[in-house]
């Protein structure tokens, strides 16, 4: 099983990333994907890479 998880980077401050950073000293070595939407200096840079990231994938999959 493939596992996408979706928030802001794992450096930045606040509770989600926190928990984002647990899950990544947790699950080392598993099926589990970390995409930073958000990221304290270039947030929307961060946003966009997401976006272009998702679009990326889904086309893959859909062919």
């Amino acid at each position: 099983m493939n596992i996408l998880m979706v928030g802001p980077n794992a450096a930045s401050k606040g509770g989600i990333a926190t928990v984002i950073g647990n899950f990544k000293e947790q699950y080392t070595g598993q099926h589990v994907f970390y995409l930073d939407t958000w990221e304290e200096k270039h947030k929307y840079q961060a946003g966009l890479k997401a976006f272009w990231t998702i679009r990326k994938k889904s086309e893959a999959t859909s062919n």
